[in-house]
């Protein structure tokens, strides 16, 4: 019998996101998964996400199948700035000169 309890133990749970997002969601799914004490696998969505791909060069998935951590600073994604203008779409009905903070 297997014990409910195995899962919430420390360290005795694997770690699999489900990456259905744009690139900055597969990168951290990437991450967390390598710096896990037990890693379990990332479920990748294959149809073409131009918000996954088009945006920023990050995890790469290899000829076997596997992802590779990227290895740059924060997510280790390098963004195209002008694919993520392409896909950014800002209103404001300000008529201020200066751009708004982030």
């Amino acid at each position: 019998m297997v014990s409910s309890r195995a899962g919430r133990r420390p360290g005795t749970a694997r770690l699999s996101p489900h990456c259905y997002s744009a690139a900055p969601g597969l990168a951290s799914g990437v991450q967390l998964v390598a710096a896990a004490p037990r890693p379990g696998l990332v479920e990748l969505d294959l149809r073409p996400n131009p918000l996954r791909t088009g945006i920023a060069t990050g995890p790469r998935l290899t000829s076997g199948g596997t992802l590779t951590v990227p290895a740059g600073p924060g997510l280790g994604l390098d963004y195209d700035p002008g694919a993520v203008d392409r896909f950014t779409t800002y209103r404001t009905t300000s008529t201020e000169t200066e751009p708004l903070p982030c």
